[in-house]
């Protein structure tokens, strides 16, 4: 729906990874891959999006299948500021509280346009809240909107390896003016 163009963004990643990080490669670990894809092995962003032998991920890095160039051209210069998946989502949480059936079909609708396994019609809500964060969580590998998904909620961030508690972390305290009441 919204998105940022910048034709030299390939550049800007290599040169951050390899200021930032250890591995000097410009490849970015997804550390939970199997967990976050458990059984759903046919989703195309576990099949595309991740590299299948190291689970790199393979959003940002210049494709040279000549299969895929119509990516390159539509998609790569593109950094999303919010996609049609986000609304989704957000209508979703919305409906888990007042309507939970159509809730589930929405995100089946979503979780379809992405070959995942279907959800069943019989969850609880908060097992469909589960389903629904973590195919957020999918749709947004190496974006960082999963930080602002965890922290809105205030939830535990997984590392891959052990939870990250978020409580009191990365937190702006409210200027006065916005907490007098009178």
């Amino acid at each position: 729906m919204l998105a940022f163009y910048n034709t030299n963004i390939y550049d800007i990643y290599e040169n951050w990874l390899q200021t930032h990080f250890y591995w000097k490669t410009n490849h970015l670990p997804i550390k939970n891959r199997d967990d976050l894809f458990a059984e759903d092995a046919s989703d195309f962003r576990y099949r595309y999006m991740l590299h299948s032998s190291n689970g790199y991920s393979l959003k940002w890095l210049p494709v040279t299948d000549a299969n895929a160039l119509w990516y390159i051209s539509d998609q790569y210069p593109l950094l999303p500021v919010i996609r049609m998946s986000e609304v989704f989502y957000i209508m979703c949480e919305y409906l888990a509280d007042n309507n939970l059936t159509e809730a589930i079909s929405l995100l089946n609708t979503l979780r379809k346009a992405r070959g995942a396994s279907q959800l069943g019609v019989s969850l609880t809500k908060d097992e469909f809240l589960t389903s629904l964060y973590n195919d957020a969580t999918r749709e947004f590998i190496a974006e960082g909107q999963t930080f602002y998904l965890y922290k809105r909620l205030n939830k535990d961030m997984y590392n891959g390896e052990y939870p990250i508690n978020m409580s009191g972390k990365y937190v702006i305290p409210l200027p006065d003016s916005e907490t007098i009441t009178q």
